[in-house]
């Protein structure tokens, strides 16, 4: 049976169809996707006392939906300003609202205004991409960005999240840059709680190696399955699969290259654990997923559905905390994993050595008998 096309990939595909069309007709202005509605994007000349003096790559807000008659709008609206542009006949009268008084600005400006600075400071990249979307997710936590922003309204927007979970700690992280960003005082820490990411993952779902072996097995899919392979083997992340250099693969041990571009920006390599999985599964031999994503979570979620998909019992990161817990069992000092996880030793050991248990004592000692006897053999 296949599968229903969801809506947000239906709107990937139409905005990209609709962007296509505007390049084969040399309009210098895009259709951007900026949570449930459309805007502009091009190269257009300095708002009014920018302090710019060259056109540069700016956003226009349609305030129009995503759907079928948005997306319409949306491209005959660019026509019409990369004419205008053109022409040289833009001018930002039409798109500017009157300057408000700071105090009665509405949360929905201030939220364009902290993007604009947030990009003005940084590249736009998957990373910086990927970053912006817990400030995404947190902005959906205002009931009425008509509003204006004070301390009451991000105060009742935090308090919409759950206590002591992830999404409360990073809603407090994101709405505090917002609050300095605008410059009222409050102090959101009280209201964080008591999340933290070393007591958030049970440890007791996480599978062992004899049940990863089981559902690589069971994936029907060439790529998903040298993908599976890959993460169970070297513990990366969703994303990276898509970050990969396999140059060095082909001869043992098997290294891997994770590229920058990931979560930081480091060149690292992973050494196979278990090495028996990269010779068995014949990991060398690339096939990669066809995936595309704006951003590293839009990767990462292409994984997460994949798994979905061949209904793994277990989430893709698990293959990551099995491999670093693997690594303890094995003697792989923490450091070194640590760093080939790209951890710090001191988030690494918090996070996984607390987790190791009598099953892992047990792996751990036979692993040093086998040792010694060999040893003693030899």
């Amino acid at each position: 049976m296949k599968k229903p096309v969801s809506e947000s990939d239906s709107q990937l595909a139409t905005l990209a169809q609709v962007n296509a069309e505007l390049k084969a007709a040399k309009c210098g202005v895009m259709v951007c996707l900026r949570g449930d509605r459309l805007s502009l994007r091009g190269s257009l000349p300095p708002k009014p006392n920018s302090g710019r003096t060259k056109n540069h790559q700016q956003y226009l807000a349609l305030g129009i939906f995503a759907n079928p008659a948005g997306f319409k709008r949306a491209k005959s609206e660019a026509l019409r300003i990369s004419g205008l542009i053109a022409c040289k006949e833009f001018t930002w009268s039409e798109w500017l609202e009157p300057e408000l008084d700071p105090d009665n600005r509405p949360i929905s400006d201030w939220l364009d205004r902290f993007e604009q600075d947030y990009f003005n400071k940084r590249a736009r990249t998957p990373k910086t991409i990927t970053s912006f979307q817990d400030y995404l997710k947190a902005w959906e936590l205002f009931s009425n960005k008509r509003s204006p922003l004070t301390k009451d309204s991000i105060l009742a927007a935090v308090i919409k999240s759950d206590p002591d979970s992830r999404h409360r700690k990073r809603a407090c992280i994101a709405l505090g840059a917002l609050a300095k960003f605008a410059g009222i005082d409050i102090d959101l820490k009280p209201y964080q709680g008591k999340y933290s990411p070393y007591t958030a993952i049970n440890s007791k779902n996480l599978p062992n190696d004899e049940l990863i072996v089981e559902w690589r097995n069971m994936i029907p899919n060439p790529a998903w399955q040298w993908a599976y392979g890959i993460m169970a083997t070297y513990g990366i992340r969703n994303h990276e699969l898509f970050y990969l250099d396999t140059s060095l693969l082909h001869e043992p041990p098997g290294i891997l290259i994770v590229l920058p571009g990931g979560k930081t920006n480091k060149l690292r390599k992973v050494w196979p654990c278990l090495a028996e999985w990269w010779s068995e599964w014949k990991l060398w031999e690339t096939d990669l997923p066809n995936c595309t994503g704006k951003s590293n979570t839009d990767l990462g979620q292409r994984v997460t559905r994949a798994f979905g998909r061949y209904n793994i019992p277990f989430s893709p990161y698990d293959l990551r905390h099995s491999w670093a817990i693997r690594t303890a069992v094995y003697g792989l000092d923490a450091a070194i994993a640590a760093r080939m996880m790209d951890h710090s030793v001191d988030v690494h050991t918090k996070l996984y050595h607390r987790w190791i248990g009598d099953q892992h004592f047990q792996q751990a000692w036979e692993n040093m008998h086998q040792r010694e006897r060999t040893k003693r053999e030899s």
